[in-house]
């Protein structure tokens, strides 16, 4: 059986975008041995196996403390005291995965660790000789070693992975190819490509060319190394002056060219950080306190000093405070005699924070160490960029800036408490928040809500909503989901295993998407009781509206997403902050028609014809077919109204053919209809479009037609022995057999015999109109062959006896014979997938355009967002840390973080968030061509201006008159405008006198919530005295 067989495509569809199946065929096979389970340990375990090695084993022989239960999420108050932390976690990490070994053992011995591809170390049981010990052992096997700890708020990670060590692909992206325009005969030679589109090159990568015409010497280059020179042109280094000279076509793929590596021990790293970094500095990832690495460093190396002195590590006291201290600045004097990292100056504070709450763990820093740490892991497979060699991080900022009373309680927020005091643990429980989603992101909240105490009260509360169910593809990155709970809904079930990990979460779930429709569920008083809202889903268009509402309502918003090992997130501060919605990214690039019918050039192009040949096939005929038998006459009138009578003819022949199919079918006459879709398609069509425009043909400019973006195609005869061909007709088949009803056929042996006794249609030439690169689609063209035949004159007549013998009457059929097939992913069994891959491929063949894999063509089709869960769960690490500042009311900006971090690289961007913007007056403003004054002078998107009423027009002109000196002319609500003075004849007048509330329910459909006092008004007009417009903050008129 081969190894891509063992691999549950299904569970790991949005993984294996992000890592490929090379990369998953090699993490399968690894070994992976943690040592310890406190809540980094679990964190990693967690990630870890969600991703799929072969095994993790645990090693943590303590017993479960109560401070576990702040970041151990396994953990419950009656393990206290009674198992270790290891056996309290086991049985719930099985459940995690069940390809994955997952054991315990009670003992760990230095030759043990030989049984392991990678070790890492989370804890320091004894002191650190110890791990350095391990280290060294591991190092000498070839053994990947990762070294990692926690100190309350404060915290880092250490990686070897030996003397030699292979990088296959430092960054994850894409290889892209470009086409070809030019190449010159010179050393280096200089290379440009098509304007149509700028390369992606960077400095010093490796590309290879194919197809190149003329200087074919470029075909025969290995991978050869370059250098930029702008957006379209960069130099090869290769000698091209003996070559002959470029003619045409070609095109430049950028190549992944393995990388070896070495690392420091952890001997000698300890010592010399900086000797073990990348660029010769330790890479602090706030900038805006630069140099906070090397004091950390130190730090953390006087923490491991007490810890071997004392066999324990500092409390939180002055005393054990004093002697870490002293162990830092004796280090860095003993460090300035060798080659160690030493500080002209240490910063006190900075040891300070790190020694006197080095024996917390906090469920934020667990989270976000625990998903680089698991990612790191797998990068052993060679796959991504490894840490080199170390990552020192802190959330200084959050601690508080008054005293405060840290006396444990014995409770599970014990090591909460030690950080942040009592007082902080109150305001946290007494939290009420808004989560939307409960995907990926939102178990990962929950699960921080939970641990950190957010809403663990009466008077606290956690709302959660998510519309979705759970599907198979969650399991590998949702980690609060199970099987079992397949089908159920998302946020029933992440709350009740967040009640489940801490009972005192006061947690309400609904299954209510958020959005215009459904406030009258989350209205007024609703998001005016909260104290921050946290974004949680993947969907755009439920983003801004939660962001909008958030604006309206001024409430913070803690806002974060992901793309593979990319993550992102923002912090949204009423009148501090801009909001979400003020920055997004750019739409994605849309693909011309003319490309998708004629003239594709990338496999993308490929796979987006095969999504809509299957639209147009499996879906939109038998919809339109049973529409057509339920209500023939509104059917027509609406498809004559949305095309031209050549595409009501089209539409009707479809529906003419798949009656005629239903009334006598079986599965032998829906191979037939496949195997002539094959002929039509891959055939036919493209032997018509090379009839047009033969391979030797000239553009209007005397050039080549088939050059640039244009690649000459080839027709494809059948093949009944070509595995792609079978693949092709038997999804086809199988798909018309679904939309009719009757059983399927999954024998390709018997398929592809049938296929082959087939007699198809001889090639006939049909005059078509092409559309090229650069012409507007005027004819709004349907079809997904080579454009359609122009209108002819019979049209008109074939369509009438069309409806003579699609007589609703006389088919007798119901709506309810035929079954539209609604395009569904993650079904591996229901032939979707198998049908575009099919077609994609067919297509790329067509056009000699390189094949790619069926994983690929499921992330394209079904437009999958690469996920994993170590970047979810250290991305959600950050933004739980935030929650500590909003509960303690912290007014500066500078304080809060935005992050950028692609755990791939490992690229870590901490920043402050961006202010808000301010509307300012302006003498000219090009739209309205004149002077525009800003009522109040800088005002933000969260301003409002409150007008209490109930109030006439006549009333509020003259409110507005005395408080801001304006003249209103327009006024409007939403969509509706209540008051427009500038109609002719003065059409308005007669609502000056009436209420404003009693004009808007008259004129307008929509009602105004439930429960809802105001209307939200805008308005025009001009300033009095000055003649010019005005811009102003939106008004809240409160009607009652």
């Amino acid at each position: 059986m081969s190894e891509e067989v063992k691999i549950d495509t299904n569970l790991y569809s949005r993984q294996i975008g992000t890592f490929g199946m090379e990369t998953m065929g090699k993490l399968i096979k690894m070994n992976v041995l943690i040592v310890g389970c406190r809540g980094l340990g679990v964190e990693i375990a967690k990630n870890l196996i969600l991703a799929g090695p072969a095994s993790v084993t645990i090693y943590d022989p303590n017993l479960v403390q109560w401070g576990d239960l702040a970041s151990n999420f396994y953990c419950r108050e009656e393990h206290v005291g009674k198992l270790t932390r290891v056996d309290a976690s086991i049985s719930k990490l099985q459940e995690l995965n069940p390809y994955v070994k997952v054991q315990a053992i009670p003992t760990l011995t230095l030759e043990d660790h030989a049984n392991y591809n990678v070790v890492a170390y989370t804890e320091t049981f004894e002191n650190v000789d110890k791990v350095i010990e391990a280290d060294e052992f591991c190092r000498a096997r070839s053994i990947g070693f990762i070294y990692s700890g926690l100190f309350g708020p404060s915290g880092f990670t250490f990686l070897d992975y030996g003397e030699e060590f292979f990088i296959n692909d430092a960054d994850g992206e894409e290889t892209k190819s470009f086409i070809v325009a030019n190449a010159t005969q010179t050393n280096p030679i200089i290379v440009t490509v098509h304007e149509d589109k700028r390369h992606k090159f960077q400095d010093g990568d490796h590309v290879q060319f194919r197809e190149v015409e003329g200087m074919t010497e470029l075909n025969s280059l290995p991978p050869t190394q370059i250098d930029v020179i702008d957006g379209f042109s960069f130099k090869v280094k290769v000698d091209g002056t003996g070559f002959q000279a470029y003619n045409r076509q070609g095109l430049v793929e950028n190549i992944k060219v393995p990388k070896k590596v070495s690392y420091h021990s952890l001997k000698q790293s300890i010592h010399n950080p900086i000797a073990s970094s990348q660029y010769g500095m330790l890479e602090t990832p706030d900038l805006r306190y630069f140099g906070r690495s090397d004091q950390l460093h130190l730090a953390f190396v006087g923490i491991l000093e007490f810890q071997k002195a004392n066999g324990r590590l500092p409390q939180n006291n002055e005393e054990d405070f004093q002697q870490v201290f002293a162990h830092v600045k004796r280090v860095n004097e003993e460090n300035k005699a060798t080659d160690g990292i030493n500080l002209e100056e240490i910063e006190e504070k900075v040891v300070r924070n790190a020694a006197l709450y080095a024996p917390a763990s906090l469920s934020p820093m667990a989270a976000f160490f625990g998903g680089i740490v698991a990612q790191e892991i797998v990068k052993y497979t060679g796959k991504y960029s490894p840490l080199k060699q170390w990552l020192h991080y802190d959330i200084f900022e959050t601690l508080p800036r008054e005293e405060a009373d840290r006396t444990p309680m014995n409770c599970r927020y014990d090591d909460q408490i030690l950080v942040y005091g009592r007082e902080v643990q109150e305001k946290l429980k007494k939290v009420k928040t808004f989560m939307v989603g409960a995907g990926a992101l939102g178990c990962e909240y929950i699960k921080a809500f939970a641990l950190m105490g957010v809403g663990c009260s009466e008077e606290g509360r956690v709302a959660v909503t998510d519309n979705d169910n759970i599907e198979v593809s969650n399991l590998n990155r949702q980690f609060l989901f199970r099987k079992n709970n397949v089908g159920d809904s998302k946020s029933k079930v992440a709350c009740e295993i967040a009640h489940d990990i801490n009972n005192n979460l006061n947690v309400k779930d609904y299954q209510t998407r958020v959005g215009s429709d459904t406030e009258t569920v989350f209205n007024d008083p609703f998001w005016e009781s909260l104290d921050f809202v946290v974004n949680a889903v993947d969907n755009i268009k439920a983003r801004l509206y939660v962001d909008s509402r958030c604006v309206w309502y001024a409430k913070p918003l803690l806002e974060s997403g992901t793309l593979g090992t990319k993550a992102n997130s923002q912090m949204v501060i009423p009148y501090k902050t801009q909001c979400y919605g003020d920055s997004q990214d750019p739409p994605e690039e849309a693909i011309p028609m003319c490309t998708l019918r004629n003239f594709p050039n990338q496999i993308e192009h490929c796979i987006e014809w095969g999504r809509d040949l299957f639209s147009k096939l499996f879906y939109d005929t038998p919809n339109d077919a049973a529409s057509y038998i339920d209500k023939p006459l509104v059917f027509l009138g609406q498809l004559k109204q949305n095309t031209t009578t050549s595409g009501v003819r089209s539409a009707m022949e479809e529906i003419k053919k798949i009656v005629d199919l239903k009334k006598s079918a079986n599965f032998s006459q829906c191979i037939d209809v496949a195997r002539n879709h094959f002929e039509s398609m891959f055939n036919h069509q493209i032997a018509n479009l090379l009839h047009m425009f033969p391979e030797d043909h000239l553009d209007k400019e005397g050039s080549p037609f088939w050059s640039g973006p244009k690649r000459a195609p080839s027709p494809i005869p059948f093949n009944p022995a070509d595995e792609l061909h079978v693949h092709f007709v038997t999804a086809c088949a199988n798909l018309i057999a679904y939309t009719l009803g009757i059983p399927q056929n999954r024998d390709t042996t018997f398929i592809a015999h049938e296929a082959a006794l087939i007699n198809v249609p001889e090639f006939k030439f049909k005059t078509m109109r092409v559309e090229l690169p650069g012409e507007e689609n005027k004819n709004n063209q349907e079809g997904t062959g080579v454009g359609q035949a122009d209108v002819a004159p019979e049209d008109e007549e074939i369509l009438a006896g069309l409806l003579q013998q699609l007589k609703v009457e006389d088919i007798g059929l119901q709506s309810k014979d035929f079954f539209a097939a609604e395009f569904e992913k993650d079904d591996d069994s229901n032939f979707h997938i198998d049908f575009i891959h099919a077609a994609a491929n067919l297509r790329a063949r067509n056009y000699k355009i390189p094949e790619c894999t069926q994983q690929k063509t499921k992330m394209i089709a079904g437009k999958i967002i690469p996920a994993i869960a170590t970047t979810t769960a250290m991305i959600t690490g950050c933004v739980s840390a935030e929650i500590y500042k909003f509960v303690q009311g912290f007014p500066e900006l500078e304080v809060y973080k935005n992050g950028f971090i692609n755990l791939a690289l490992p690229l870590f961007l901490f920043s402050e968030p961006t202010e808000a913007n301010k509307t300012q007056s302006k003498e000219y403003d090009p739209i309205l061509m004149g002077k525009v004054k800003a009522i109040p002078e800088g005002f933000t998107i969260y301003e409002k201006i409150v007008v209490n009423g109930p109030m006439t027009f006549d009333q509020f002109f003259e409110e507005m008159k005395t408080r801001f000196n304006i003249e209103v002319t327009l006024v409007s609500s939403g969509q509706v405008a209540l008051y427009n003075g500038y109609l002719p004849g003065n059409k308005h007048a007669v609502r000056k006198s009436r209420l404003i509330e009693e004009v808007y329910r008259e004129i307008t459909s929509e009602p105004i919530p439930e429960g809802r006092k105001y209307l939200a008004i805008e308005l025009g007009g001009e300033v009095i005295g000055e003649g010019c417009d005005f811009n102003m903050p939106t008004t809240i008129y409160y009607f009652q």
